[in-house]
C-alpha cells in the first residue's frame, strides 16, 4: 500500500512539474483539423489561402509555410510567423535618424520572406514562397560540396557539385531537420511535439531552431519586439584558423556554412587559401579575403576600433541586437549576463554570418540587417554613428 501511495505522489509531482518537457504547446487546432472542414469551408490552405487538401498530412491544416504565415504579435507565444500577411511593421529597424523605430516590429530574429518575391536578393528563394530558380539558379553561392557536414546524421544535399532543386524549408535541400529526407515535411516530423528542453544538437528538436546539431539560448518570442536583454543568445567559436579540420560544427555560422562554405573557410585554391589572403592563421598584418565569421573581437589587437563595439544605442560596451556577437557558452547562467554587456572578451564578442544577414530574409538586398545605404564612411551625417556596419567599425563613420 505504501509503495503504491508512493508512485501516486510522484507521478502526480512529474505530471504537475513545469519542468516536465518544453513541447509546443496550446489547443490542437492551432496547427490541426479533424475533417478539414470549418463552417462549410475547408481548413487546409496554402500561403494565399487558397484550399489545397494536399496539405493536410498529419492532419495539419498547411505545410511548412502555411502554418508559418501569419502576423507576428497576436499569437507570437504559439507560432512564429516567417512570413507575414502585413508588409508594414518590418523591424527593428534604423530611421533615417539613426534612431531605432519601435513601431516597427513585425519581424523575427530571422527576419522575414516577404521581400524575396520582390526581388531575389532580399531573400532565400524557398519553395512554396517563390516557386523556382532566382537569378543564380538553384545553387548557393559560395557552395563547396561534400566538405561542411555537420557530423551527424545527414548534412545539407550530401556531394552534389551543383543543385538541380529548389531550397525547402526542412530536409536534404533545407536549413532544419535532420536533412536524412527531401520531403521537409517528413524530414522535420515530430520535432514540434519533442522534448526540447536541453538544447544539445543530439536530435532535431534539441536543436537550435530545429537546425540539426547547432546550438544556442532561444528567445522564448523568436525576438518579437526584442531588447537588450530578452533576445537569442547564438553559438559562437573563437577560431584560432581558417582551416576546416577543428571546426565547431555546432555554432550559427557552420550552420550557414554547409551552404555557403566557401565564405567561412579555405576554398582549395593556392590564391584563395583562406578568408585572410594567402594565409590560413590568424595575422592582423595580412588583408582579409573575405569578412570574418566564427572569430572574436577580442582578436585584435588592444585599442582596435573592434574593441569600441557599441549598442543600439551608440552605446560601447552595450549588447547590439541590431548586429547580434555569439557566444562561446550559449547557456543563459553562463553568458546572458556577459553577452547583454557586450563585454569584449574573448567568449560573447564573435562575429557571425547573422551579425549582418537575416537568415531568411529583408528589407534589403543581400538579407543585410539594415539599409546598406545609410553606411557611409567618413559621412558628416552623425545618425550613424556606430550603428549597422559601423557597430564594430567604430572609426569608419
Amino acid at each position: 500500500m505504501k509503495r503504491k501511495l508512493f508512485l501516486l505522489v510522484l507521478l502526480s509531482i512529474f505530471f504537475t512539474s513545469n519542468n516536465v518537457l518544453a513541447k509546443v504547446s496550446g489547443q490542437c487546432a492551432n496547427c490541426h483539423t479533424m475533417h478539414n472542414s470549418q463552417t462549410n469551408s475547408p481548413m487546409s490552405v496554402d500561403i494565399n489561402g487558397d484550399a489545397d487538401p494536399s496539405l493536410n498530412r498529419a492532419l495539419t491544416k498547411g505545410d511548412c509555410v502555411g502554418c508559418h504565415t501569419g502576423v507576428n504579435g497576436t499569437d507570437v507565444a504559439t507560432i512564429p510567423y516567417v512570413v507575414s500577411t502585413s508588409k508594414s511593421g518590418y523591424g527593428p529597424d534604423y530611421g533615417e535618424d539613426g534612431l531605432i523605430d519601435n513601431d516597427a516590429n513585425n519581424t523575427l530574429a530571422g527576419g522575414t520572406f516577404n521581400y524575396v518575391s520582390a526581388s531575389d536578393a532580399n531573400g532565400h528563394n524557398v519553395v512554396g514562397i517563390d516557386d523556382g530558380a532566382d537569378a543564380i539558379g538553384f545553387t548557393p553561392p559560395g557552395w563547396i560540396y561534400n566538405t561542411f557536414n555537420n557530423g551527424v546524421e545527414g548534412s545539407v544535399i550530401g556531394d552534389e557539385t551543383t543543385w538541380a532543386k529548389q531550397l525547402t524549408c526542412a530536409g536534404t535541400y533545407g536549413c532544419h531537420g535532420n536533412h536524412l529526407q527531401e520531403d521537409d515535411f517528413a524530414d522535420i516530423s515530430g520535432a514540434h511535439h519533442a522534448d526540447d528542453s536541453i538544447i544539445d544538437g543530439l536530435s532535431v528538436a534539441k536543436s537550435y531552431r530545429f537546425l540539426r546539431g547547432i546550438l544556442g539560448v532561444e528567445d522564448s518570442r523568436w525576438e518579437y519586439e526584442v531588447t537588450t536583454t530578452n533576445h537569442n543568445i547564438y553559438k559562437g567559436a573563437d577560431r584560432a584558423n581558417t582551416t576546416t579540420t577543428a571546426m565547431d560544427k555546432t555554432t550559427i555560422s557552420y550552420l550557414c556554412a554547409q551552404c555557403h562554405g566557401l565564405f567561412h573557410s579555405n576554398d582549395g585554391s593556392t590564391e584563395n587559401s583562406g578568408i585572410i589572403s594567402s594565409s590560413t592563421t590568424i595575422n592582423n598584418s595580412n588583408p582579409w579575403l573575405r569578412h570574418p565569421t566564427d572569430f572574436s573581437l577580442n582578436k585584435t589587437s588592444d585599442g582596435s576600433e573592434y574593441r569600441s563595439y557599441a549598442g543600439v544605442d551608440g552605446t560601447a560596451g552595450s549588447y547590439n541586437y541590431m548586429a547580434p556577437l555569439a557566444s562561446k557558452t550559449p547557456t543563459v547562467a553562463a553568458s546572458v549576463t556577459a553577452i547583454n554587456a557586450g563585454t569584449i572578451n574573448g567568449t560573447d564578442d564573435i562575429v557571425t554570418c547573422i551579425s549582418c544577414h537575416r537568415a531568411h530574409g529583408s528589407e534589403y538586398p543581400d538579407m543585410l540587417r539594415w539599409n546598406y545605404n545609410m553606411m557611409s564612411a567618413n559621412s558628416a551625417d552623425t545618425n550613424f554613428d556606430n550603428k549597422g556596419c559601423f557597430a564594430c567599425h567604430t572609426t569608419k563613420d
